[in-house]
């Protein structure tokens, strides 16, 4: 594949200077052999660079070296980036993601980092790749700089190789470049002749701070070890992409052994480098316009990583008394999809979701007390889920029934530490400033018949969470949780919901769901079912956050339009252009191109602008340089959701105007 087929351009090498994101979202799925990254180590600080150049001055030095000589020293440039972030996880993590969704099946990701963030990384890519695709954690150690006197000196830093397909992947491993052995003597003149392949520990020097490879970048990677990975992990013609290119050493390393590439950088100190460094290569080199995104309720990514899922399914009680149930077990397979992402309408990740199957009182208290420990962020959510046995203690208190409740049999009373009581649950995440979300799929979870049960579970929220909490249960008054082969009819008809989406006329544009979107339609499915209708208490204060995809989403899209060519047009004034009223636009191209200013003016086509009042429309720069030929433009346009921008749709195709003009 050719790098044509990605963006319809035909250089071998590419440089896109931008956000990262945005353009790996452009990306085709599976057209990419290899990645290489290096993306900040998070050190959590600005990282400098100073590059200096050195003339011989015997009249006015400000240095002298060998044999008294004078030297004077001279700064050629400096380049800095902040390698600090608030949170790097939320920073890292749709990167990766988006890097695995490119990769061909067969190619392979390597993600250079070091001792700091190296642990999370891998427990992030076990989590998108699977675990099976880890193939080595590569070990590039050096011995150059300052050394420590209060630890031992971090002198390495770590490469984790991934395989999308652990069992078919590129290793070119006649390729290898082979190293000395350290004692040659023991292995025979032949054998040491050839020299030993390297092992998963590479020893290289660090690029020389006087040497010719050296441009002054903060960040720049050996080109000796670029080059390792780029001949043993891709083959001529393949496509290699580094999204965090530096300097560009992948540029040059795919240059020199005949692979085509695609760097990308938002640093337009980078860019400058590049263009230095790979100009002789000639690869073509692109801006990306920047993605400016606003928080709103219903963005995912800005609530981060704030939202964590805890559930309980029991289906098998060691109890006599507590007969074993048929709907959990499905239930705990249905929250899974509905919440994990690696589903059509889940949203977060593994690290965030938790359902324990047939869990001990114990084990559901000690999960609790994990999470409560682990939180370091307040105004947190925790959505807690619970599928099995309810039962009433005294005091009006609600309780979960877990895999070792116990009965006793000369009172038939449950033995208090063998329930876990939802007061429990409340004072374990008071500790927490968190907001808390229950979904509890259980008989008496809301029974008005047990006197101000609910009304006393409440109070206890109140108290725990003041006035920001949710409790979404399966009965209502007299009802009666429903146990089903199929599932709990409550967490059923919330699963069925989800799997649909809603796409009525209010919900059809909203990406994701609230808990306030799901209630009345999961009302409606019950009650059409002959169901017990669930029911749901809410606070004023509990902040929107989406709770699952909605998989019915319908973004908002617009296509270029014979109409919009006329109205361009008409201000093009046959290579004259002017400003051309409303009324003008109406009369001549009809009503509907009444709104092309609002569709024509934002990025990515930002063709019309204003004239001298709202009532004048005219062409932007961007606007005569398209009819002058000169600019193409996305055929379709799409809206996003969140931040209410208009961007190039993944499928459009550029369009260029032709026709004769004036």
């Amino acid at each position: 594949m050719k790098l044509a087929s990605l963006h319809n351009r035909a250089p071998n090498g590419q440089v896109i200077f931008g956000d990262n994101l945005a353009y790996l979202e452009t990306i085709n799925s599976d057209s990419i052999d290899l990645i290489y990254i290096d993306p900040p180590f998070n050190t959590g600080k600005l990282q400098s660079r100073t590059r200096l150049r050195t003339t011989r001055d015997d009249a006015s030095p400000d240095r002298r070296g060998f044999k008294g000589f004078g030297y004077r020293t001279s700064v050629i440039d400096t380049h800095t980036f902040n390698d600090k972030f608030a949170n790097f996880q939320a920073f890292i993590l749709p990167r990766l993601k988006e890097a695995y969704r490119v990769l061909k099946s067969n190619g392979s990701l390597f993600l250079h980092i070091d001792y700091r963030e190296v642990h999370y990384c891998k427990l992030y890519l076990d989590d998108i790749f699977g675990r099976e695709s880890f193939i080595n954690e590569i070990i590039w150690a050096y011995d150059f700089g300052a050394r420590s006197k209060t630890r031992w000196s971090p002198k390495h830093d770590n490469i984790l190789w991934y395989a999308k397909d652990p069992d078919s992947y590129t290793f070119n491993y006649g390729d290898v470049d082979r190293i000395p052995y350290l004692a040659p003597t023991l292995v025979g003149a032949e054998k040491a002749a050839r020299g030993k392949a390297p092992s998963d520990t590479w020893w290289h020097t660090i690029v020389s701070p006087t040497g010719k490879e050296k441009t002054g970048y903060p960040t720049q990677k050996p080109l000796g070890i670029i080059e390792r990975i780029v001949r043993l992990h891709s083959n001529p013609d393949d496509i290699v992409l580094d999204f965090f290119a530096g300097s560009g050493t992948v540029g040059e390393a795919c240059a020199n052994l005949g692979r085509q590439y695609i760097l990308v950088d938002n640093n337009p100190q980078a860019l400058e480098v590049m263009k230095t460094r790979l100009g002789r290569f000639g690869p073509e080199f692109t801006e990306v316009p920047p993605v400016v995104k606003t928080t709103t309720k219903s963005s995912a990514a800005a609530l981060g990583n704030r939202v964590q899922v805890i559930g309980a399914a029991v289906w098998d009680y060691d109890e006599k008394g507590l007969r074993g149930l048929r709907g959990p077990e499905k239930d705990a397979a249905m929250v899974r999809e509905m919440f994990l992402n690696n589903s059509p309408m889940g949203l977060y990740d593994n690290h965030a979701v938790t359902i324990l199957e047939n869990p001990t009182a114990e084990e559901l208290r000690n999960e609790l007390i994990n999470y409560v420990q682990g939180r370091s962020a307040k105004g947190d959510i925790l959505v807690f889920y619970y599928s099995g046995h309810g039962m009433v203690l005294g005091n009006n208190e609600f309780g979960l029934c877990l895999k070792n409740t116990r009965i006793r049999e000369d009172t038939g009373a449950f033995l208090p530490l063998s329930v876990v009581a939802f007061r429990d649950v409340l004072s374990t995440l008071r500790s927490a400033d968190i907001h808390p979300v229950f979904l509890i799929d259980a008989c008496f979870s809301a029974k008005a018949a047990l006197k101000d049960l609910i009304h006393a579970i409440q109070d206890d929220m109140h108290r725990t969470a003041a006035n920001s909490y949710a409790l979404f249960c399966a009965c209502y008054e007299d009802g009666a949780a429903t146990d089903t082969v199929g599932g709990g009819a409550f967490t059923k008809a919330i699963f069925e919901v989800v799997s649909a989406g809603l796409s009525d006329a209010k919900h059809k544009q909203l990406p994701v769901l609230e808990l306030g979107d799901l209630t009345k339609s999961v009302q409606t499915k019950l009650e059409k079912d002959g169901m017990p209708l669930s029911k749901l208490y809410t606070s004023a204060d509990l902040p929107d956050f989406p709770l699952v995809k909605n998989v019915a989403f319908q973004a908002r899209t617009e296509s270029f339009m014979p109409y919009h060519r006329e109205t361009l047009e008409l201000m093009w004034n046959g290579g004259e252009p002017k400003a051309i009223t409303l009324s003008e636009i109406s009369a001549k191209v009809g009503h509907g191109a009444y709104g092309n200013h609002s569709k024509l003016s934002p990025a990515p086509w930002a063709l019309v602008e204003d004239g001298k009042n709202k009532h004048e429309r005219r062409l932007t720069e961007r606007g005569k340089d398209f009819m002058r030929g000169k600019l193409s433009i996305p055929s379709v346009i799409v809206r996003d959701p969140d931040s209410g921008e208009w961007h190039a749709a993944k499928e459009a195709k550029n369009v260029l105007y032709s026709a004769p003009l004036g």
